[in-house]
């Protein structure tokens, strides 16, 4: 008999010890509840719908509604007026002086012969762009083209011209 009543007193204590640690969870999800509804009203923000009122009629519920009615009818013209506002381009307008000396790069090709293995001749260049360098102590603009060839032989075969160019480096900011 002793026994049983040691033994009764040990659950209860357990009891007791189970009910505060079921106290603290709880406390615990409560907390970890606020916040993520804390971080969820931070993250989305509060809805904009409005709930409505279940006794309002609706506009379009009979067939007298505001907008099941023509605004006009057949009798009345339709002219419509279409005006097209033609903006220009925007260019860039940044001033270079023009007495800055000029210096000149002729991109050329790197295989002199055509795809069917004929000499190309150099007829010309092709301006590509001009970009200003600023060295220390030193300023200048560089004239950047691409050299333009023809192959002779294809031209007289099939008679075509046949124009090839070199291949300048791509610029770092596009000019539009």
């Amino acid at each position: 008999m002793a026994t049983t009543v040691e033994q009764l007193k040990q659950a209860q204590a357990q009891n007791r010890e189970l009910l505060k640690e079921i106290k603290a969870l709880t406390a615990t999800v409560q907390t970890l509840t606020e916040e993520v509804a804390f971080f969820q009203r931070q993250l989305f923000g509060k809805h904009s719908e409005k709930i409505t009122d279940p006794n309002q009629l609706s506009l379009l519920a009979d067939d007298n509604g505001v907008f099941t009615d023509p605004e006009q009818t057949g009798n009345q013209s339709e002219t419509t007026v279409t005006t097209v506002v033609h903006k220009p381009k925007r260019k860039r307008c940044e001033s270079v002086d023009p007495n800055l000396p000029i210096e000149t790069t002729v991109i050329r090709r790197e295989n002199l012969s055509c795809d069917h293995g004929h000499q190309l001749i150099p007829v010309g260049k092709h301006f590509v762009r001009e970009v200003v360098h600023q060295i220390p102590g030193r300023l200048y603009r560089e004239q950047i083209f691409e050299q333009t060839y023809k192959c002779a032989a294809c031209e007289t075969n099939d008679g075509v011209s046949h124009l090839y160019q070199g291949t300048a480096p791509q610029a770092l900011i596009p000019i539009v």
